[in-house]
């Protein structure tokens, strides 16, 4: 039986761990890929959540934004009354999320940051519907029940 010098010995195990390595790798790449699109698709849906309520159901969409979040934003959620002053002033919004994108993905940390762009249609009691287009930057945490909210902050428009 022939001995490998040791300069051959380390690239022949150089090489097996690469090919391991690559292996390995290979095999949770489509995880991870999965994860990924699964923590935008999750946070575009919240995102429009949580800028969407119908004055006369009022509850129901409150119950739509604590399920959409977690942690402090949920907790300051819990505490205002923004569904109060759309409640009051007869005043309901939808919002649609036109684009979005992750701008950090962390699959093992269950963490994600996310940018949208998001139209919202504002109906009034009184006169004619609107539309205003915000820029949001959102947190997002792997909970049990998918990806939700953890912050959410409206960008500034930036002029033309």
């Amino acid at each position: 039986m022939r001995r490998l010098r040791p300069g051959r010995w380390a690239v022949v195990t150089a090489a097996g761990f690469f090919a391991w390595s690559a292996w390995t790798y290979q095999g949770r790449e489509p995880d991870r890929a999965a994860e990924r699109d699964r923590a935008l698709a999750d946070g575009r849906e919240r995102v429009a959540v949580l800028n969407t309520l119908d004055h006369t159901r009022a509850e129901e969409g409150r119950r739509a934004w604590l399920e959409a979040s977690t942690g402090d934003l949920r907790v300051r959620l819990e505490r205002e009354s923004s569904a109060g002053r759309l409640v009051s002033s007869r005043t309901s919004a939808v919002g649609t999320v036109l684009a979005a994108a992750l701008t950090s993905f962390d699959g093992r940390a269950g963490s994600a940051e996310l940018i949208a762009s998001v139209n919202i249609q504002i109906t009034p009691a009184e006169g004619e519907p609107s539309v205003q287009r915000k820029r949001f930057s959102a947190g997002l945490t792997r909970t049990s029940g998918g990806w939700s909210l953890s912050s959410l902050i409206a960008l500034p428009a930036q002029d033309g």
